[in-house]
């Protein structure tokens, strides 16, 4: 359908409101027929979106090793951010793809990177929930992660011990409400 498209007169290179061509949308979306079709429809492969990012962000996010291995080695950073300096390896962890990741670390991407709000791929690969990815990450990783630039403190997750109520604080008060610090020196 979409060659179809393009014979009739379709731009190849048309961009949506995001900067988003044909190209980087068929990537992102894993299509990877797709994205031959366009490339050798003249596709623009350099093309940028409005947030910065290039074909290989894109592909990462889409899990396209094969397109990521052809525009690495046309030249294309691997370790080039996009607007929001989300690197590729960033992009393919948020979408939890393993093997982008792994083909990113093979030639050389840090697993340290850190976007604008701080997140690094291990953030984006235990947001998706992918445990293959997560521990591929860690082991790259070293063994010291430096906390966030902005706040510098760590946050640690520990479980309640059986038997212990949940304790109250202030999200459990009303607006304006001293009931709920009565209540807790109460018990």
């Amino acid at each position: 359908m979409l060659g179809k498209m393009i014979d009739g007169g379709a731009n190849v290179n048309a961009v949506d409101d995001l900067g988003q061509s044909p190209l980087h949308l068929a990537a992102s979306a894993g299509h990877n027929e797709t994205v031959d079709m366009l490339i050798a429809r003249g596709a623009d492969v350099k093309a940028v979106c409005r947030d910065g990012r290039n074909l290989l962000h894109s592909a990462a996010s889409g899990g396209l090793v094969d397109l990521m291995e052809r525009l690495v080695k046309a030249g294309f950073p691997v370790d080039g951010p996009d607007g929001y300096g989300r690197t590729p390896l960033l992009k393919a962890s948020e979408a939890g793809s393993d093997a982008a990741a792994e083909f990113l670390l093979s030639r050389g991407a840090n697993v340290m990177s850190r976007d604008y709000y701080d997140q690094t791929p291990l953030h984006e690969a235990a947001f998706s929930g992918n445990l293959r990815l997560l521990d591929i990450l860690v082991k790259t990783a070293p063994t010291f992660m430096p906390s966030t630039r902005r706040d510098q403190r760590r946050f640690f997750m520990f479980p309640r011990p059986a038997g212990r109520r949940r304790s109250t604080g202030c999200s459990s008060m009303g607006r304006g409400s001293m009931s709920g610090i009565r209540s807790m020196k109460r018990r």
